[in-house]
């Protein structure tokens, strides 16, 4: 052996090192972006960046009882399947700081901890954002026809998105509704009361039955928001699916707020006992709303108790109108309980919606685009870097009067109930719930007791210069213990 060969060097091989990801990949994205602590916004940017120019998403998560921020808070961002993308926490100065490299759909979510309730953002409290493209407008659109060339004439449910462009973007309805129910009284309350309609009309694509929104009789309460009914009409067959079944109609109530924010109440109908609740309207409608345009009176005041479920079971989203404009964002809240009518009645409602031009008159549903159900989260149309997509949150302690935590990683915004035995007992068991709907609205209860001179004394004032929900409430509140049974 050459001596040499003792010290050469034995070969080794090096595997060269995977290049470091800096944003991702495959991801898609869409934006509903708080513009105020009280209020959603869908955020749309004009310009398209090139797709490897990496984007900021960043926020901050405070403490809205002391204006503090939250430091340790996990964060989760969602992709358009709903997965989780990336998760965070945040620092502290409370901020979070995601980056992504694709543009489109995303949902940021804050994972609320024990203690804590959601107080922003909340419900929807603005006009939905949406308008017809130039010359486009009702008569650029119909249910029945194939045509996707709007210079051809109307187009149908597929081509709605060429005459308004709202459609092209994520998160619209309706959906199909999956996962588990919650009790929708718990951020709702209904006040409909019998009530004769101002009108029936066949406006070329339902009929609905309107109502004066000035009046007041009839409104929903909403996380602190009241809400008039606009009107109720029908789509045959339903258009939101609950784990892919159709429903043979829906019924959707229409409330709008003082703001013109909106806010929908779905009720699923399916086949069954009759429903003399529908009679006064399907009578109407057989006899004069045959005819595009067309319009009737009745004298028999409706009855709701007929048209709404005896379950407040349901699910709630935030996403469109159905129909052109499909403007976004609309508050909904879905009924799992459908009412019934019979063949009879399904058939006539059929029937006048088929004279009418418009059976089937049900949008397909639309990708879930990673709405969380039963959340009020930022969901995000990203097309460039945005900032200030902020949570805050409150002393569920503080809300109350009392230190019991909920003991749920998510809450419901606006509400918060503390009970007083296990939540497996049984219904009867004694409740106290003190809400931002009972402070706000002073509801009717079972029972009060006034509790007001303790709440001073216990230190629950507004901060300073703060007009989160929170402080609002704190400043405006009659503080009232509220107990049902």
């Amino acid at each position: 052996m050459n001596p040499s060969q003792l010290f050469r060097p034995r070969p080794t091989k090096v595997s060269p090192r995977p290049a470091r990801k800096l944003g991702f990949d495959n991801l898609e994205v869409r934006a509903v972006l708080s513009t105020a602590a009280t209020s959603l916004a869908h955020v749309h940017a004009l310009a398209t960046p090139a797709p490897a120019t990496l984007k900021t998403l960043s926020g901050t998560i405070t403490n809205e009882t002391n204006g503090r921020a939250l430091r340790g808070v996990r964060v989760e961002l969602l992709d358009s399947n709903g997965r989780i993308a990336r998760e965070t926490f945040t620092n502290a100065r409370g901020n979070y700081t995601f980056l992504v490299r694709n543009t489109g759909a995303y949902v940021v979510r804050e994972v609320t901890p024990r203690g804590f309730t959601q107080v922003a953002p909340t419900f929807a409290s603005t006009a939905p954002v949406g308008a017809y493209a130039p010359g486009r407008g009702a008569s650029s659109w119909n249910y029945r026809t194939g045509n996707n060339n709007p210079a051809n004439g109307p187009v149908g449910p597929a081509s709605w998105a060429t005459i308004a462009p709202a459609g092209t973007l994520p998160f619209e309805s309706p959906i199909n509704l999956t996962g588990p129910t919650i009790d929708l009284s718990r951020v709702l309350s209904i006040n409909y009361n019998p009530a004769v309609p101002r009108a029936i009309v066949n406006n070329g694509s339902q009929i609905q039955t309107q109502f004066s929104t000035t009046a007041g009789a009839d409104t929903i309460t909403l996380g602190g928001q009241t809400f008039a009914l606009s009107n109720f009409h029908y789509h045959v067959p339903g258009e939101n699916q609950v784990n892919g079944t159709t429903y043979p109609m829906e019924e959707h109530f229409v409330n709008v707020s003082a703001a013109g924010a909106t806010t929908v109440l779905a009720v699923f109908l399916q086949e069954g006992a009759h429903n003399n609740a529908l009679d006064p309207i399907l009578n109407a409608a057989t006899a004069s709303l045959t005819r595009s345009g067309s319009s009737t009176t009745i004298a028999t005041p409706i009855d709701f108790a007929g048209l709404l479920p005896t379950s407040a079971q349901g699910w709630y989203y935030q996403g469109s109108l159905t129909t052109p404009p499909l403007s976004q964002v609309v508050n909904w809240l879905v009924f799992a309980t459908p009412i019934t009518l019979d063949a009879a009645q399904l058939a006539q409602s059929e029937a006048v919606a088929n004279a009418a031009g418009f059976l089937p008159n049900a949008r397909p549903r639309q990708p879930l685009d990673g709405r969380q159900l039963n959340e009020v989260d930022i969901d995000l149309n990203v097309q460039n870097s945005m900032h200030g997509l902020n949570f805050g949150l409150a002393k569920t302690s503080t809300l109350a009067g009392q230190g019991t935590s909920l003991g749920s990683s998510r809450v419901i915004p606006g509400t918060t109930t503390l009970s007083t035995a296990n939540a497996s007992n049984s219904a009867n068991s004694a409740q106290t719930t003190v809400s931002a709907q009972s402070l706000l609205a002073q509801a009717s209860t079972t029972a009060t007791s006034n509790v007001s001179a303790g709440a001073a004394a216990q230190g629950y004032q507004p901060v300073a210069g703060c007009n989160c929900p929170l402080c609002q409430m704190l400043r405006n509140a009659v503080w009232t213990q509220v107990t049902t049974v």
